[in-house]
């Protein structure tokens, strides 16, 4: 399948999570709850890994350019960020340390459960 129609997959269950989202007033953000049926669809076989892997592969390669409306919208709203650096800082750091503690324990327990052992 040609990476144009391996795009059509993966925004098509982006908006059918739009519609799921706005018609069902769901608290949970479309682009999440389209992650979510597309790991559906690929569990069930609905959908196959190589009908979507090519296009995957070149979204996360490009993944930076994501990132960037992202930043320019931090660089417009400075004034916002001054008075709170501190407050941000501790929340960066707290978050990135359990993230990364969190991160740690669920390769352990993943890696002990394919050894057959228990933590």
């Amino acid at each position: 399948m040609n990476k144009l129609g391996q795009f059509g997959i993966i925004l098509g269950t982006l908006f059918l999570a739009e519609f799921l989202q706005i018609r069902f007033n769901l608290p949970i953000p479309a682009t999440i709850l389209g992650m979510i049926i597309l790991l559906f669809l690929m569990m069930t076989r609905i959908v196959k890994l190589k009908w979507v892997e090519d296009i995957g592969n070149t979204l996360l390669d490009n993944l930076s350019i994501l990132f960037v409306p992202a930043g320019v919208g931090i660089v417009r709203e400075l004034e916002l960020f001054k008075g709170n650096l501190i407050s941000l800082a501790i929340i960066v750091l707290v978050s990135t340390t359990v993230v990364i503690v969190v991160t740690g324990y669920t390769i352990e327990v993943l890696e002990s459960k394919k050894k057959g052992k228990n933590i």
